[in-house]
């Protein structure tokens, strides 16, 4: 099996600017420069997996700057080809990237996180797919999420149903089948929604799943948020 490192770039939000300003601009950054980025052939068949992710240090995030990031996971080989295929999608952004990650976050690199980076991977994929809908249609799955998300049921069996219409990586990844029963359908579906539910191995590695939400509403609301107050910080209206 060969050796991963981590690649990670981060593409800050800077400015005065207003919360649902900030949100906005997040996902106008997902949607014209890390989706083309990870589209692009030269990033593509360098990496072994990858996971996107925002941060909004005014809504509660631990450290860092607002913004945007997408960690890879590639060889050690990959490093100087990988670096300069990203650098032309994210220049004049002010980003800040590279080889490297802190050691008690190694594990995620590790033999027996395998399932947990292909989890990441495949929610990421997912949560594309949504961000590249048009303005009013993406409305609406933040709306979807948003129900999900605060609904008492898990929120699989909702969601599965969704996701089969609106993310063709869904489809490919997860085969969905209709069942009678309200389970999950095929194996590949129950073992899709396994990995999405699975932690990781290591401290502070949370279930995929909670990416879903950070990547399409840019947090990750607990299950009993309240729809509305939740639409109104996202600055939308949902039925």
């Amino acid at each position: 099996m060969e050796w991963l490192e981590l690649y990670r770039w981060f593409i800050p939000v800077s400015g005065p600017l207003q919360p649902v300003a900030r949100l906005r601009e997040m996902e106008r950054l997902v949607r014209d420069r890390i989706a083309p980025t990870l589209r692009d052939a030269d990033v593509h068949q360098r990496i072994a997996g990858c996971h996107l992710w925002k941060r909004d240090t005014e809504e509660g995030a631990s450290s860092g700057a607002t913004g945007v990031g997408v960690d890879f996971f590639a060889t050690p080989e990959a490093d100087a080809p990988l670096t300069a295929a990203v650098s032309r999608h994210f220049e004049g952004l002010g980003a800040v990237g590279g080889r490297g990650v802190e050691d008690e976050a190694a594990v995620i690199l590790y033999p027996v996180a395998a399932e947990y980076r292909r989890g990441l991977t495949e929610v990421s994929e997912v949560a594309l797919d949504l961000h590249a809908a048009p303005e009013p249609a993406f409305r609406a799955h933040q709306c979807a999420l948003i129900e999900a998300a605060c609904s008492a049921a898990d929120p699989r069996y909702r969601l599965q149903s969704y996701l089969a219409q609106h993310s063709p990586a869904y489809v490919r990844l997860a085969r969905p089948e209709p069942t009678d029963e309200g389970g999950l359908g095929s194996w590949e579906q129950e073992g899709f929604w396994s990995r999405l539910y699975t932690p990781g191995p290591g401290r502070g590695l949370r279930a995929p799943i909670y990416s879903l939400w950070n990547i399409v509403l840019g947090t990750a609301p607990r299950r009993w948020s309240d729809r509305r107050e939740l639409a109104a910080r996202l600055g939308i209206e949902c039925d």
